[in-house]
């Protein structure tokens, strides 16, 4: 798959993007095994992401239950660094 003519394609604006689209997967023999193996890494990066926020989630869970695990804000810090690695944005922008 040559991905800077499927880049032009998408961006192009064409009425009939989607046929031009398939026009150029099929010229590839190993297209299909290429795709699945996208879609498979996309499957796998989003349930780590799954679980890192069911973590931060569980930790912001104890400290508002037990706010003695929450010392020097130790949660709001490791949240506050969770966002910071740019997976993810915060819903409330500019909080900083």
């Amino acid at each position: 798959m040559n991905l800077e003519n499927i880049k032009s394609i998408v961006c192009s604006g064409d009425p009939n993007w989607e046929l031009l689209l398939l026009s150029e997967i099929a010229k590839d023999k190993a297209a299909i095994p290429k795709i699945l193996n996208m879609l498979n890494e996309e499957r796998l990066s989003n349930q780590l992401l799954i679980t890192e926020l069911n973590f931060q989630l569980s930790r912001a869970h104890v400290a508002l239950v037990e706010p003695k695990v929450n010392k020097d804000q130790f949660v709001q810090n490791e949240i506050k660094k969770f966002y910071q690695t740019g997976k993810i944005s915060h819903c409330f922008a500019n909080m900083d």
